[in-house]
């Protein structure tokens, strides 16, 4: 029997608000583990405040495994052709289940709906050298569909965390046809 069997992915809503302790916590522990090499201290990717905003506007999908929260990716609308999607995680627990490919293709079956043709991702990388988990992103993101379109420091697009970078990175910015 396939582990997807029991895998479900839903778009949170308001009704899901108790779940935002748990959902901080996934998300930063995962965070923590695949990215916190690149930043000074504790960085926390996310905060009960974000989520519950999230939570609200429905942006925010869910992968639920025999009923328990093991993944999450965030979706956006970005203009008019263009859907967005970031801060996807799934519980190390569960890795190797297709939880990732499975919120992905949600994500992108949201962007459809919303009537957008387009998908975009950044994915946050250092300036010299590799990084064995982005090389991993990189790899399968590239696999399944997505180009790379450019790459910008970070202080270019996102000046309110440049600060807590622990060394030069850049967020490349790759793009994929709905």
């Amino acid at each position: 029997m396939s582990h997807r069997q029991h895998i479900t992915v839903r778009e949170a809503t308001a009704n899901d608000l108790a779940l935002v302790p748990a959902l901080v916590d996934l998300i930063n522990e995962v965070y923590r583990i695949e990215e916190g090499v690149f930043w000074k201290g504790e960085y926390l990717r996310t905060n009960a405040g974000e989520l519950e905003q999230l939570l609200r506007r429905g942006r925010l999908l869910l992968a639920e495994y025999n009923g328990a929260v093991v993944g999450s990716i965030k979706v956006a609308l970005l203009n008019r052709t263009t859907a967005g999607f970031g801060m996807l995680v799934a519980s190390p627990e569960h890795r190797g289940k297709g939880i990732g490919s499975l919120l992905v293709r949600a994500a992108e079956q949201w962007a459809k709906a919303q009537e957008r043709s387009q998908m975009q991702l950044e994915l946050l990388t250092p300036v010299e050298g590799t990084h064995p988990g982005k090389e991993v992103l990189r790899t399968w993101y590239t696999r399944i569909g997505y180009m790379a379109q450019y790459t910008e420091g970070l202080a270019g697009m996102h000046d309110d965390k440049a600060w807590q970078l622990a060394f030069p990175s850049n967020f490349t910015v790759y793009t994929k046809q709905l």
